[in-house]
Formats: structure tokens, sequence, C-alpha cells
């Protein structure tokens, strides 16, 4: 591209990328689609926010009920006394990586996490410009992420201050430097499948590869789970056995229904941390709904199911398509890693929202290299991306409709696994698309 037209389209892109950013720093800051005019959004990031205060102070933050004797700094409105277990429900490693956002008061902190959450979504686009290299290939890679931060699902993560967008950057990352096989990365590299583990437990599905095929990775893989895991126990010894307990706790309530109306709540002061109290328990109103195989089959009347009953077919298929990528170029099993990312969470026995749709980028800047039929991937996103920005603007109430970009999103996934693996399919392998 000459210089021109390559500096036009960079200014076309930033512009659609800040105005972006606008709308969810005016979702973040109440004004909008608010419910409350004085709301603040950021509702799951809250209990990120004060179970990261009540780790540190040497207390289970996966079953913390706030009480009156407590300071506002441990009070999350939207946790459910009628539970045993809190709202806090990622990793003792992802809360940790709250800290410097709990150090903050909540009015500022919450913009410090949108800020994070924007530096990660611009980590994974630098991460799929890398491996695109030169030519048109990257300019469409970077326009495909800059539309999907106009669909409800970015929305919903951004202002719900989620942290898939931070796992997406890890693990786009952690794919663009395995593709360059150079030596001086396998530490770096290993480190971060490592931590990767240990912010989320389910990209273990990575170990097999690096077994395989990145051995000179273990050494840094071993180095990143231990001090992903080690780091907090130091804070708090119990940690990780608290999270282990609450999450068969959360297990069962999800998998049998059970989601008690919460009681009347009174708090003896009218603001915390600089917000009204009660904009502590409000949202935008961006549509979402559960879509997760538990949720489904319970739907549908089929529950309460076991909770490794899922987790077992989801074993039997990696192992499936581990055995007939095996022999595959790398691009075309990194490609699969990628999409297991986004699909793995429909197994788990826990809500799973559209939020869950920004893990489908690791997968797609592998998609904008490769040839064959997986180059055809990036075209199904003029299905989901728009089918997501209809569910923003329309606000459906019906689950299905809702979760329809979300199903080209997992179309996306499944034929990413599949294509490569038919005869012909993969034609070219790894060679950039010009």
């Amino acid at each position: 591209m000459s210089r021109i037209p390559a500096t036009a389209a960079s200014l076309a892109l930033a512009g659609l990328f800040l105005v972006s950013f606008g709308m969810d720093c005016r979702n973040l800051a109440g004004g909008g689609a608010c419910r409350n005019p004085s709301g603040s959004g950021c509702i799951d990031l809250r209990n990120r926010v004060t179970g990261v205060r009540v780790l540190e102070a040497g207390r289970d933050p996966y079953h913390h009920k706030w009480s009156k004797t407590e300071a506002g700094d441990f009070c999350d409105p939207y946790n459910n006394p009628a539970l045993p277990v809190s709202k806090t429900t990622v990793t003792p490693t992802m809360l940790l990586l709250h800290d410097p956002v709990a150090a903050l008061p909540y009015t500022y902190g919450r913009f410090l996490w949108l800020g994070v959450q924007w530096a990660c979504l611009l980590a994974v686009v630098a991460a799929g410009w890398r491996m695109c290299g030169a030519g048109r290939a990257r300019w469409w890679w970077v326009l495909a992420v800059a539309a999907f931060t106009y669909t409800g699902a970015w929305r919903l993560h951004a202002e719900r201050g989620q942290s898939y967008v931070v796992l997406a950057a890890c693990l786009a990352w952690w794919i663009a430097l395995t593709r360059e096989a150079r030596p001086n990365h396998r530490l770096g590299c290993g480190l971060l499948a490592g931590f990767l583990v240990a912010l989320r437990p389910p990209f273990l599905f990575l170990l097999p590869f690096l077994f395989w095929r990145r051995r000179g990775q273990l050494p840094g893989l071993a180095l990143g789970l231990a001090a992903g895991i080690g780091l907090p126990l130091l804070v708090n010894p119990s940690c990780w056995h608290d999270y282990s307990a609450a999450m068969h706790e959360w297990s069962h309530f999800y998998r049998n229904g059970i989601d008690p109306r919460p009681p009347p709540q009174a708090f003896p002061w009218a603001t915390v941390e600089g917000l009204p109290i009660d904009a502590l328990g409000y949202f935008a109103d961006i549509p979402f709904a559960d879509a997760s195989l538990f949720y489904l089959l319970r739907s549908i009347g089929v529950a309460p199911l076991p909770s490794y009953s899922l987790l077992c077919l989801l074993l039997a298929l990696f192992g499936a398509w581990h055995w007939l990528a095996r022999r595959q170029d790398e691009d075309t099993i990194l490609l699969g890693l990628g999409c297991w990312a986004l699909l793995a969470d429909f197994f788990l026995p826990a809500l799973r929202n559209s939020y869950n749709d920004v893990l489908i980028l690791a997968a797609l800047a592998v998609a904008f290299v490769l040839r064959g039929r997986a180059a055809r991937l990036p075209w199904l996103l003029l299905f989901a991306v728009p089918a997501g920005w209809w569910v923003y603007a329309a606000q459906p109430a019906r689950e299905f409709i809702i979760n329809l970009p979300t199903l080209g999103f997992v179309g996306i996934a499944v034929l990413g696994l599949a294509w490569p693996l038919l005869p012909g399919g993969n034609k070219g392998g790894g060679a950039a698309r010009g």
C-alpha cells in the first residue's frame, strides 16, 4: 500500500477506534443507555475490586459477604446474601491483576480498568499485525477488530469491566511469537503460556502442543505457572483452596438453576467511594443472554447434569481434533487452539455470556494469515459482526436473537477446526496473503 492511502487508512481506523472508545467511556460514566441517570456500570468489575481487597486482607474473597461492621471498600451491592458464595469467580491470579484498580477509589479505578481493556485489545491488534506481515491482509485485520468493537459483545465486555480481553491478548501474542519459532522467544512464550493457565485453567489445552512441538517452552511454562499460582499464595495461603471450593459450589447452583432472589439490603451511607450506593447495582442496558451448553440442556429439561459430563465430552472432542491435526502444519494447529479458546467456555458449568466472544480474535489473527479454506473464515464476520451491531442497537429481548452473533463466532471456530483437516483444506500453509 502506497504512503498516502496507508496514511488515510490509518487515520480512518484510528477514528473508528477513538469513537468506539468514547462510546465505552459514555456507558461507563453513567450516561446514554443507563437505567439509572447516576449509574456507574462495571457490575462485574466491582466484585473483582472488592475480591482482591478481601484477598489482601487475608480472608476468603469467594465466600465473603459484606456486613455493616465493614468499610464500604468491601461492599459489592450486587453480591447475593441468599447464596453462600460471592460473585467473585475469577482465579486468584486474575484477582491480583486488579490490584492497581483496587488501590484507587472506585470512581477512578473503573476508568483505569477500561484503559486496561483497551490496551489489551490494541495488543491483540498488534499481534495480528505482526503475524500478517506486509500486505493488505493486515489492514483488513485491523478493520475487522475495529468493527468488532461496535458489537454488543464488546460493549458488554467493556461496560461490565470483564477480563476476557486480557486472555485474548496473552493468547494472541503467544501464538504470534510461537509461530516465529525463534530460540530467544522460548522462555518468554513458555512464561506466557504458564501464566495463561494460572489466569484461566482451561488453557491447559495448550500443553499437548508444547510437549509435542515446542518443548523448548516447557521450562518457561513451569516458571510461568509457578509464578501465576505462587504469587497469590504469598498474599493469602488459602486462596486456591477457597477458589476451588467456591467453584464447586457455583457449579452445583448453576447446574440446578438455583438463583434465589436476594433479600432487601440496607446500607448505612449514601455513597461508596464517591459513587451513589444505588448506582453500584445498576448498569448500561446492553442485551445479554446465557449461551452455555448446561443452560441450553437445562432449558429443555435435561438437568441437572453432573459437572464432569460435558467436561468429558470436551476432552473427547479435543482429543479427536488433536489426533486428526497431529500431522498438520503448525499454523493449522495454532488456528485450532485459538478456536478452542472460544469453544471450551461453552462446556463449563457456569454462565457463558457474549463478552466471551472476544476470545475469537486470537483465532482470527491466524486466519488472516492462512490460505486454503481457512482463509474464508474472516468472511464469516460479515454475518457475526453486523448481527452484533444490530443486537446492541435494537436491544432484542429473546435470548436466541441476542445469541445470534455468538452463533456466528461459534461457526467461525467450528469451521476453523474442521476445514483445515479436510483434504486440500489448507493449501499454502502459513503463507501470508498479499
